[in-house]
């Protein structure tokens, strides 16, 4: 008898749940098998876990808890290539309605290189959809699994405790109106200071007189037009294979910050379609293995995100206050990234200015206010 017929007899037999149906309905099952890949085995878990904690937070499914999975896997030798037809015989007995499986391996200067199969066995002739995410460090994780989750329908966007929209007053509005732009090269009236990520690659972003080309980022010089449209700006074009998986990202020169300050970040952005995500990252001063010095991100906060703006500028601020419970945050990046559906998307007028002090209760208080590598 499989091990969790023996446990969900015992439970019933010690009065520890009812053996009658609870009169709430059942929420439909997801079923994420054990990963495999040249990951550690502890890297390969924390996915598991990370889509298993977000489908039951996101409360419309049901994610089938580890142990049992392992239970439906047996000693099947499960990857991305393990076919449809054979995951559902797996999962027969499982009541599952979707299927998660894949690998996660490790290298080519990531760390995690995820790769996933999704089965939603309620199509009219289910096909098993492919994504894949490159996840540079665990603190992108998170964010990753999120898109893999969204791709499954009835999904919620997901919420986080850093987003923070923006608080107008009188004192903050002033400091903002008199204080200068942290960020480098904000207005992208010169090349440089910026740099373009795409999967494994990296380059700083340069001017163009042409429109980007194919998951490509470069700094455009505006036409002639509505004077009130900025003449210059950050384009970046993704094609579907990258607005389904990893995404397109830009991010600015690391830029000094004031101990104990509460900051605001404003920018322009016009999208054809794709959805856009713009982070403010905070670093400390930290050592790596080898006793060398290291940024290490030990804040982030998480811009509200954006939707296809139908070719209007829409202005975007939000207030943060970056802190750490223990190092404090010397530096800040601004991350622009863009994903979800294919075509370009542009930035203009990106700016970070401080607009006062942290008050008490900020400091405790502040919603963004976490470890960073929070799953």
């Amino acid at each position: 008898m499989p091990i969790r017929h023996i446990i969900l007899a015992l439970l019933l037999l010690l009065g520890a749940i009812p053996a009658y149906a609870d009169d709430a309905p059942a929420k439909p099952k997801v079923a994420v098998f054990p990963l495999s890949g040249s990951a550690t085995e502890k890297i390969r878990n924390q996915v598991g876990f990370s889509l298993r904690m977000k489908l039951n937070r996101d409360q419309t499914y049901e994610a089938i808890d580890g142990p049992t999975m392992d239970d439906f896997a047996g000693d099947a030798k499960i990857n991305f290539d393990t076919t449809a037809d054979e995951i559902k015989k797996l999962a027969a007995d499982s009541g599952a309605v979707v299927i998660i499986w894949g690998q996660v391996d490790s290298g080519f200067g990531l760390w995690a290189s995820i790769q996933l199969k999704i089965l939603d066995l309620r199509e009219k002739e289910p096909v098993a959809h492919e994504l894949r995410k490159a996840v540079a460090d665990p603190v992108d994780l998170r964010f990753a699994m999120e898109e893999v989750l969204k791709t499954i329908p009835g999904v919620k966007d997901f919420q986080h405790p850093s987003e923070e929209p923006v608080h107008h007053d009188e004192v903050s509005d002033a400091a903002f109106a008199k204080n200068p732009n942290l960020v480098v090269n904000g207005d992208f009236s010169k090349p440089g200071h910026w740099f373009g990520m795409y999967l494994a690659d990296k380059w700083e972003v340069k001017n163009s007189d042409t429109p980007p080309g194919t998951n490509q980022v470069v700094i455009n010089v505006g036409k002639a037009g509505n004077e009130d449209e900025p003449k210059t700006y950050l384009a970046m074009k993704l094609d579907k294979t990258c607005a389904e998986n990893n995404g397109l990202a830009c991010t600015s020169d690391a830029f000094r910050i004031k101990p104990d300050s509460k900051y605001r970040v404003t920018f322009l952005y016009r999208s054809a379609f794709p959805t856009t995500h713009v982070f403010v990252k905070g670093y400390t001063f930290g050592k790596d293995i080898a006793g060398k010095p290291k940024m290490s991100e030990i804040y982030r906060c998480q811009v509200p995100p954006g939707d296809a703006t139908h070719g209007k500028w829409v202005l975007v601020e939000c207030d943060f206050n970056p802190q750490h419970t223990v190092m404090p945050v010397v530096e800040l990046k601004v991350d622009l990234y863009a994903y979800l559906h294919p075509g370009q998307v542009d930035f203009a007028d990106v700016q970070v200015k401080e607009i006062g002090q942290q008050a008490a209760e900020d400091k405790l208080k502040d919603p963004a206010l976490r470890p960073a590598t929070q799953p």
